[in-house]
């Protein structure tokens, strides 16, 4: 009698922690189907539904919420291209999760946190939400995971150097802006190298913008690439398109 009592009470306490984990595993599928949507009235309904579901990892690599959002943005894009109405949707969605208690720190598998994302979008509203909100971020170094030669390993790196290596410019200038105001060191080795390397890769594009940008920054113009035997006015001449007056100045 007793052990069948047991046995009931064990059945109806598995039943019910069952139908839990049910209930949030569909929680989090809405959840993350909302995100994917940008849909605002869905992730409004899932985090009212199940606050804790804010911080919780959705992706393969452990993103969370605020760090899918921004990462699906540019596939969002590219599947509703008409859809121009809700191209600023994105910005409003990151300021609502982080109203909500969105954890900016959150860092992924991967070593990359909301932050980072938020600068691959190269949204400008985005960027300023979440600058907004931690501008602290912008002095600090985050950790990258990076192949080399089928090695993998972690680099130290500063927010502004992933916005100088896809010479993201508008997103580089508003760093560059928060940066110089907080009286930032671009001497630091790291951030220097970054430098460096974005000044080559920007004369070797000729972009302009970036290339002036990089010089406000104390990049050197003299940097000589050893492993390429280059230099930036090399890098320069060698530029699809090279206006005179810009090679006097």
């Amino acid at each position: 009698m007793v052990i069948r009592y047991f046995t009931q009470s064990a059945l109806i306490a598995l039943c019910i922690i069952y139908a839990l984990f049910q209930i949030f595993m569909i929680d989090s599928h809405e959840f993350r189907r909302a995100l994917d949507h940008a849909n605002q009235a869905d992730i409004t309904y899932a985090l009212n539904q199940n606050h804790s579901l804010i911080n919780a990892p959705v992706g393969n690599t452990g993103e969370s919420p605020l760090f899918y959002l921004l990462s699906r943005k540019l596939f969002f894009l590219a599947n509703h291209p008409y859809l121009y109405q809700l191209r600023n949707a994105h910005a409003s969605l990151a300021k609502m999760l982080i109203k909500s208690g969105a954890d900016l720190h959150y860092t992924t598998t991967t070593g990359s946190t909301p932050f980072i994302a938020g600068i691959g979008t190269g949204d400008i509203l985005i960027m300023r939400t979440l600058i907004e909100h931690d501008n602290a971020q912008l002095g600090t170094q985050y950790r990258q995971w990076s192949v080399d030669q089928l090695t993998q390993r972690t680099i130290n790196r500063y927010p502004i150097s992933y916005a100088i290596e896809y010479q993201m410019y508008e997103a580089a200038h508003l760093i560059t802006d928060y940066l110089h105001q907080s009286g930032a060191d671009f001497s630091l080795p790291a951030l220097k190298q970054d430098l460096h390397d974005g000044l080559m890769r920007a004369c070797s594009s000729g972009n302009f913008d970036m290339i002036n940008l990089l010089l406000s920054c104390n990049a050197d113009p003299n940097y000589y690439d050893e492993e390429n035997n280059s230099t930036p006015l090399f890098e320069l001449t060698q530029a699809p398109s090279t206006p005179e007056q810009f090679m006097r100045n």
